[in-house]
């Protein structure tokens, strides 16, 4: 099995949406890239929706393989999410998502 994408799409209220995302990238992902469990990130935000919809982003983290994917899931994952469920409550919902890299 090759590299690993989890990817966490992230619909957040307007109200605090600069709030988020400036703690996402200054707080949280260096954070979980602290872990060891990934090589790298990238967020993106979503372009094609509605005007007046929730703004949505992307955060996805690079695992070298599902192994160290895994060992985040079972050792880093549970306290990361609930800090988050703490911080921002209902003003979030989200889905996660793994891939693995095919070319």
């Amino acid at each position: 099995m090759g590299e690993i994408i989890y990817n966490i799409t992230v619909k957040v209220d307007s109200q605090i949406a600069d709030e988020w995302l400036d703690w996402m990238l200054k707080i949280h992902i260096p954070e979980v890239l602290k872990t060891g469990c990934f090589t790298r990130y990238q967020m993106l935000k979503l372009l094609d929706q509605d005007e007046s919809a929730e703004p949505t982003y992307a955060v996805q983290y690079y695992a070298a393989s599902f192994d160290k994917y895994q060992e985040y899931l079972l050792q880093h994952a549970s306290s990361f999410r609930k800090e988050i469920v703490k911080k921002w409550g209902d003003n979030i919902v989200s889905f996660r998502t793994v891939m693995e890299i095919l070319n």
